[in-house]
């Protein structure tokens, strides 16, 4: 075996001994310093005693007991740590151990409750087998003497506390104290005086103003006297300065309410809003409740210019004010309406009509005007609630008859009345001409189905001038239905040839004369 690797060799298989060295096969099994060449290592801890009864220990109090450690095995043992279960602790640096030492561990138990405390210390290690434990057991107890003063007050002395609720908490120093009494003197004299158990807190709700506590302490043996006084002060919790943030500068809506809003304020439990019109003072107010950071004015705005301000508030008081933000409103004038329907000469049926027009946003009211054949027929206020949906204003009136109608409207708001708008004309019960010739004439008579006469007038604009002989009256049932809504007469008398125009007109007992068609051309040969 070659001088420069190592120890000899020991061969696993003693028949290769008379085979040549390159068919030689080797293993080291474990070969250690604590173990033979051939003889595998083990590496076994082994607690003694394997229990820890602690029995009763005072509550806070600590009682150490030991246990050693040894190594059963054949090969070196590394011991990295000890695990403890609630209530016990081992002191452990780590160790090597060879076979047969056996090293003294410490043990600790400081119960924090009046419980019985149990489990298992575990040696964690490099064991070849499964890692050793040790059973530990204990029981907290009251310590038999009367507790001492209570210490550590909190909120200590000289404490400014900006939360409303405090949470006053003490230490009981031997943790053997069974009843606390707690008393509080406030701004207005005695605020608390009482008796409580664990836990060693309470939290009352407090006032703005300066305090002054003590606690006393006892169980069965006695009192532990009371603590040194602690003296705090309850700090007003006002709300932190709340920023603007709109409405600022020259608005461009044309809503007479514009929003409001702000960033959110610390312990701000309500918000005020108030609002200045330059020149007139106060225009609007409004409390908000938080956690809400808008607000849309239940007023109108008038066109000019406004400074609002906002703050916080809860029980303490209000937060400061903001800094004035200024804005400027539009004129809330309307302008000049447009009209939608009826317009443009339109015929339609009698009864009731919508008319309808662009709204306007700045409009509150609209005024509607209609005449009748030169005659006021309605003059109508309306609240812009109550017809506008959408981009338009719709408004219906009724019992209209045959005649020629013209409307306006126009628009009112804060600041004043808006022009008319242009003329709309339309017409009801007015026959359309449809055709004529030599023989006959046919009309239209969707829009006068009531009619009772008709009365035709022909103009010859060959010659210039209406002939006497060319206009003339006839009743209904002398004309001929010619389907689609459409009626015929025969023209009395015929014409001869040239070119003319053609109106109509019907009455009916009801609705009374209607107007002239527009005139139809007719030409004839």
């Amino acid at each position: 075996w070659p001088a420069t690797l190592g120890a000899a060799l020991e061969l696993v298989d003693a028949d290769a001994d008379n085979s040549l060295p390159a068919a030689w096969q080797a293993s080291l099994i474990g070969g250690s310093p604590a173990a033979s060449n051939g003889q595998v290592p083990t590496r076994l801890p082994a607690p003694t005693p394997d229990s820890l009864a602690f029995g009763d220990v005072a509550k806070g109090s600590t009682k150490t007991l030991t246990f050693r450690i040894s190594n059963t095995g054949n090969s070196t043992l590394t011991v990295t740590g000890l695990s403890s279960p609630t209530g016990f602790s081992g002191a452990w640096s780590g160790t090597v151990l060879a076979g047969g030492q056996s090293p003294a561990i410490s043990v600790t138990f400081t119960p924090d409750a009046l419980i019985s405390f149990n489990g298992a210390l575990m040696i964690e290690s490099d064991s070849t087998s499964v890692n050793a434990q040790i059973a530990v057991s204990g029981r907290g107890v009251l310590l038999k003497r009367a507790p001492l003063a209570p210490s550590n007050l909190s909120p200590s002395n000289g404490t400014d506390v900006q939360d409303r609720t405090p949470s006053l908490s003490w230490d009981d120093p031997l943790g053997n104290a069974t009843w606390f009494r707690v008393f509080l003197k406030g701004p207005d004299g005695t605020v608390l005086d009482g008796w409580v158990q664990e836990p060693k807190a309470i939290t009352p709700a407090l006032a703005v103003g300066s305090y002054r506590w003590w606690v006393y302490s006892w169980n069965s043996y006695g009192g532990g006297g009371w603590s040194d006084a602690a003296d705090f002060r309850i700090d007003a919790k006002l709300p932190s300065v709340t920023v603007p943030v709109g409405p600022t500068g020259t608005l461009a809506t044309t809503s007479s309410r514009p929003p409001f809003s702000w960033e959110a304020a610390s312990n701000a439990d309500w918000y005020r809003v108030w609002v200045n019109r330059v020149g007139e003072g106060a225009y609007a107010s409004q409390w908000i409740k938080a956690p809400s950071t808008n607000w849309t004015p239940g007023v109108d705005f008038r066109g000019g210019d406004y400074m609002w301000w906002i703050a916080g508030w809860n029980t303490d008081g209000y937060g400061a004010w903001s800094l004035g933000t200024a804005f400027t409103m539009p004129s809330m004038q309307p302008d000049a309406i447009s009209l939608i329907s009826p317009t443009g000469g339109a015929s339609v049926e009698p009864g009731s009509v919508n008319y309808q027009w662009t709204a306007d946003s700045r409009a509150t009211w609209y005024r509607l005007w209609c005449g009748r054949d030169g005659s006021a027929f309605a003059d109508n206020w309306y609240r812009s609630e109550d017809i506008v949906s959408g981009s338009s204003a719709v408004a219906t009136i009724f019992d209209h008859s045959w005649g020629e109608y013209t409307w306006y409207t126009l628009g009112w708001g804060l600041d004043g009345v808006g022009d008319w708008s242009t003329a709309g004309e339309f017409s009801c019960g007015k026959p359309t001409p449809d055709s004529g010739d030599n023989s006959t004439l046919t009309w239209d008579d969707t829009q006068t189905p009531s009619a009772e006469w008709y009365h035709v007038s022909i103009n010859d604009v060959t010659g210039g001038g209406v002939a006497s002989e060319r206009a003339w009256w006839f009743a209904r049932d002398t004309t001929t239905d010619s389907g689609g809504g459409n009626r015929s007469i025969g023209m009395i008398p015929a014409l001869t040839t040239g070119d003319y125009e053609w109106s109509i007109r019907a009455w009916s007992s009801v609705n009374g004369i209607g107007p002239w068609s527009e005139a139809q051309g007719l030409v004839v040969q």
